[in-house]
């Protein structure tokens, strides 16, 4: 993913602060979504196949 810089308004910049912020968390959630999706799925696998 390729990275992009433009000018924001100084009157913006808290707004947009807010919003990298949130996304932040969203990413790290997803991330530990995802960790928990392919743990329960190893979990499943090991008890269907006796292991």
């Amino acid at each position: 993913m390729r990275s992009k810089t433009d000018y924001a308004r100084p009157d913006c910049v808290a707004e947009l602060r807010k919003e990298i912020a949130a996304y932040k968390r969203f990413k790290k959630l997803m991330d530990e979504w995802v960790d928990f999706g392919i743990e329960a799925s190893k979990l499943r696998m090991k008890v269907s196949h006796g292991g």
